[in-house]
């Protein structure tokens, strides 16, 4: 299942995107990956626990989660840092510096990118996700003792 499989499963997307596509394929082993989406109507649940879920990964690639006008992106951290170091326009310059210049980087990335997308799976799976109109009713029951 793939990243936008789990979301779509949770939320609907209007935009999906994967890069590369999954599983990648020759050359396109050495690309970083890239999710790019945007849901129908914002989930805060859904966005929170996505947050919480890439803070918690810990794998050797550090991860980024960005949100820009209803767009969400999720890449390695190292496409930013390469973007900005070279004063790069926009992300996916930084995707193709890498791959040419750091083909091992993007093997390396879209491998850990397999285990991210698991543990996203296993941590939106208990994420039940509203409709930004919707409320949450709680309940607090107690037990008294019987004397």
């Amino acid at each position: 299942m793939t990243l936008i499989d789990i979301l779509r499963s949770r939320a609907e997307l209007v935009r999906a995107e994967l890069r590369p596509g999954r599983p990648p394929i020759g050359a396109a082993t050495t690309l970083p990956p890239m999710a790019v989406w945007r849901f129908k109507k914002p989930s805060p649940v859904l966005e929170i626990a996505m947050r919480n879920a890439v803070t918690q990964f810990h794998g050797k690639i550090a991860w980024e989660l960005d949100e820009k006008k209803n767009t969400w992106i999720l890449y390695p951290k190292r496409v930013r840092e390469i973007t900005e170091a070279n004063q790069l326009t926009g992300l996916l310059a930084g995707l193709d510096m890498l791959m040419a210049f750091e083909p091992e980087f993007g093997i390396q990335a879209n491998a850990e990118f397999e285990e991210l997308t698991e543990f996203l799976q296993k941590a939106l799976s208990t994420t039940t996700p509203f409709a930004k109109n919707s409320c949450i009713i709680t309940r607090t029951y107690t037990q008294e003792s019987k004397a």
